[in-house]
């Protein structure tokens, strides 16, 4: 039963509002050019990762399916921005969620390298939003 039909049966019941939209953000970075640390770029975007949740959850408000995870391709100029951002693969299939992290990701200024450094990383998404309690009661849970 999708999300959006439970919400409907929460307002037949009585039910006005839908539980905290809460999504799962998870980064890897799979491979950085000379002149980057791997440790310090993953704890640059684990420290940024609200912002990441903020493009999801964002889209996860209107649909509830939505999930998977974008592989990126960039390089760090050695201002410590991020240029030629190119996704090399997306499961989210979503372009408000590919936008807005677009939008977020060119926005940041990493840690410097000592020159243009290439980058590759992945962002994972996946919701934590659970179902609400009158639907689990009932035995009515979305099917994820």
């Amino acid at each position: 039963m999708s999300s959006l039909l439970l919400f409907a049966l929460g307002l037949a019941l009585g039910q006005t509002s839908l539980p905290a939209v809460r999504g799962r953000v998870t980064i890897k970075v799979r491979d950085v050019g000379a002149g980057l640390d791997s440790a310090q770029v993953e704890a640059f975007f684990t420290s940024r990762k609200a912002q990441l949740a903020h493009c999801y959850e964002k889209e996860l408000r209107r649909n509830p399916e939505v999930s998977g995870f974008l592989g990126y391709r960039a390089t760090v100029s050695d201002g410590g921005r991020l240029e030629d951002l190119t996704v090399e693969s997306d499961t989210v299939l979503n372009d408000a969620v590919a936008s807005c992290l677009k939008t977020t990701l060119v926005g940041w200024k990493l840690p410097q390298p000592k020159a243009p450094a290439g980058l590759r990383f992945e962002l994972a998404f996946s919701s934590l939003t659970p179902a609400p309690k009158w639907a689990v009661d009932a035995g009515l849970e979305p099917i994820r």
